[in-house]
């Protein structure tokens, strides 16, 4: 089993390509956020080549959807969408899709008395134990605390 790496026994690189993950995570987090406020939740992308597919997602978020069925939708290879969509957003496009359905999950939390397991389902999550671990890798906590955090600070 290995041995858990602590800040010191990392190497200067190690340390700089972490903190350029971690910056790379907050900057994508509040991308998606600037885009979720902005007008009816819909994503204006750069790129017009990438707008059907951020056109689809963002009317289908009950969905699952593939990155070959989002190329396709904007006639170009998977490999070239995915370049496109990893310069557009900064991360690659499951990442995206999993950050942005946790951040639609929050909105539900915060804005309904829906159970856990039917957020999952009303965003096309497979199981809600799936759910619950992708909220969890996102959040740091699990949704119900994250509902329960909610309501104490909105009831303050």
């Amino acid at each position: 089993m290995d041995a858990p790496v602590s800040v010191e026994t990392l190497s200067e690189s190690d340390r700089a390509v972490r903190s350029i993950q971690s910056i790379q995570q907050e900057l994508s987090g509040a991308l998606i956020d600037t885009k979720l406020k902005n007008g009816a939740g819909r994503f204006a992308s750069s790129n017009p080549v990438l707008q059907p597919a951020f056109d689809y997602i963002f009317t289908h978020k009950h969905e699952n959807f593939s990155l070959k069925e989002m190329a396709k939708l904007c006639h170009i290879s998977p490999s070239y969408f995915s370049r496109i969509f990893t310069k557009e957003t900064g991360e690659n496009f499951s990442v995206f899709i999993a950050r942005l359905k946790i951040e639609w999950a929050k909105r539900l939390l915060e804005s309904t008395d829906s159970p856990i397991h039917q957020v999952s389902d009303d965003l096309g999550f497979c199981d809600t134990g799936y759910f619950i671990k992708t909220f969890k890798k996102f959040e740091n906590l699990t949704p119900a605390v994250y509902r329960n955090m909610y309501a104490g600070i909105s009831a303050k």
